[in-house]
């Protein structure tokens, strides 16, 4: 599973992003709420039917706000840049078997590969 944030999103409604096609066509793209949540705040071009399309992938699960605080802890997630959405997308992917993130975010990028979650 393929988990794009959502700077890989706007990006692709700009220009196609491939590894978002390739993932979307041999169905492992998943996608996080709190993501759509993000790209909802932007500008979007037929928002309602964006929207509802992003809303159609698997949506991984969100974890609760004390084990994030434990992993930014235990992990030492502090003090890299990283925003609490990022941390979320990070512990959804832990959380979810054979899943990556896929991300242009250098500092979410740099963790995830240190986590062994990147694409």
């Amino acid at each position: 599973m393929i988990l794009a944030d959502t700077s890989i999103w706007i990006d692709h409604f700009r220009v196609t992003n491939l590894a978002v096609v390739r993932a979307i066509r041999e169905r492992t793209l998943v996608i996080h709420p709190y993501v759509i949540g993000e790209l909802a705040l932007g500008s979007l071009k037929s928002r309602d039917q964006t929207i509802a399309r992003l809303s159609r992938f698997h949506h991984l699960p969100k974890v609760p706000h004390d084990d994030i605080l434990k992993m930014i802890e235990t992990l030492s997630l502090y003090g890299r840049g990283l925003g609490y959405v990022d941390v979320h997308l990070l512990a959804s992917c832990i959380a979810t078997a054979n899943c990556k993130l896929l991300t242009r975010d250098r500092r979410l990028r740099e963790t995830a590969e240190q986590l062994g979650i990147a694409v």
